[in-house]
């Protein structure tokens, strides 16, 4: 089976192609839809999602979220006695979440992997994504057998624009396959926006564009320092 990976800025998600065909999005442990881009290093463990979150409190300097934002940097953004972890290393633990998830409610073996990516994600950002999700497979293959032999047939990872995959599941879902389609992407992130012309065969974008700095994520920051503002001058 193929799987498809949403490796987002706040959260992220992971499917599967049905019997019939259709994307299906995979529950996570907590039997939810998609699972907190966070993950927390405490020692020898490594907690990701919720369980990340729930160590906020116990150890703040150890929780690692929105690391989409330095894939392709190199910088050591932990280090626990001599090992370092990059943001493509953190990165790799979420993948590796999904992943588990995915085998945890599937029989099949994997085949490939499909990864969506932001419009204006670089070269470098691109390729530091894609050794993540593969990083990420060689941990799990060097792990129980039962996994490892489900991984093996793993025969490429690659990667697709946000937008474009977006194209593809509408022009799938509402069977409608020529036309000209107007993709917005708002996540936690970055906003992206596409024209997209839908044709027999494939896809073809005519524009698109992107802000990196707008996003779920910046809209709570925004919010937190309005009121800590408001706070100060008022009640200081």
């Amino acid at each position: 089976m193929v799987i498809g990976i949403d490796l987002g800025t706040t959260y992220s998600a992971i499917s599967i192609l049905d019997e019939q065909g259709n994307p299906q999005i995979i529950l996570n442990k907590e039997n939810e839809p998609t699972t907190p881009s966070v993950v927390a290093i405490d020692k020898d463990e490594v907690f990701v999602g919720k369980n990340a979150w729930k160590k906020i409190l116990s150890i703040p300097q150890k929780i690692f979220r929105c690391i989409k934002r330095k894939m392709g940097l190199r910088e050591t953004v932990y280090k626990e006695g001599n090992t370092e972890f990059s943001p493509e290393a953190v990165s790799g633990f979420i993948v590796r979440s999904l992943l588990q998830d995915v085998l945890a409610r599937t029989t099949k073996n994997v085949t490939g992997i499909v990864v969506t990516v932001p419009t204006y994600f670089s070269d470098t950002k691109r390729m530091s994504t894609k050794h993540a999700v593969e990083g990420a497979v060689d941990a799990l293959k060097n792990g129980k057998k039962e996994v490892a032999e489900r991984l093996e047939t793993v025969e490429f990872v690659e990667l697709i624009d946000e937008p474009k995959a977006a194209a593809l599941y509408y022009g799938h879902c509402s069977k409608r396959n020529v036309g000209n389609v107007l993709i917005y992407d708002l996540g936690g992130g970055t906003f992206d926006a596409a024209l997209v012309e839908l044709k027999e065969g494939g896809i073809r974008v005519i524009a698109e564009a992107e802000e990196h700095e707008a996003g779920g994520a910046h809209f709570d920051n925004k919010i937190c320092d309005y009121v800590m503002d408001y706070l100060k001058e008022n009640y200081q």
